[in-house]
């Protein structure tokens, strides 16, 4: 279990757990393996400076991670490569192969959340970000913090993720 103090480090806990997330969202998989190499200076920021990782997941698809308190690129960019094409998702719009696409309004999104959570309350069902997902994505960054520490390769257990159901 990761240390308490840990978990108040920026970089991974605060920024970095969203970008876990997302893939392990995007790509419906649970991590099965992380290996992580982090950078630190205390000079110019008190927690992880930098973060470089590989992630397998349980569906057979490679991610690499990298997340830096010093990147020269636009925060929150993300690149999806894949045999078919590439998908970078900037904080206003997506670009497939180079062409922008028409993407949901985040207004309309929010109401969208909120409404599922009602219907969710109301029915008494599980939404489909549920806890688990939360789960999964702790499990990766327990793991990751594990790999930076003991600079190896480190399994990360299942939870049991249902996406999409």
């Amino acid at each position: 279990m990761t240390d308490p103090l840990l978990c108040t480090d920026p970089l991974l806990f605060g920024l970095g757990s969203h970008e876990y997330d997302a893939f392990l969202w995007l790509f419906e998989s649970e991590a099965k393996q992380v290996v992580a190499k982090g950078k630190k200076d205390q000079a110019v920021w008190p927690g992880w400076l930098s973060i470089e990782g590989s992630v397998g997941l349980r569906n057979g698809v490679e991610v690499d991670v990298s997340l830096s308190m010093q990147a020269d690129e636009q925060a929150w960019d993300t690149q999806v490569e894949g045999a078919k094409g590439l998908m970078t998702i900037y904080n206003d719009r997506v670009v497939v192969d180079g062409e922008e696409i028409e993407c949901l309004d985040i207004d309309i999104a929010f109401a969208a959340q909120l409404n599922e959570f009602a219907d969710c309350v109301r029915g008494e069902r599980e939404p489909g970000p549920s806890g688990r997902n939360v789960l999964a994505t702790m499990a990766l960054l327990d793991g990751v913090v594990e790999s930076m520490r003991e600079d190896r390769p480190v399994e990360i257990e299942a939870v049991g993720v249902r996406w999409g159901k």
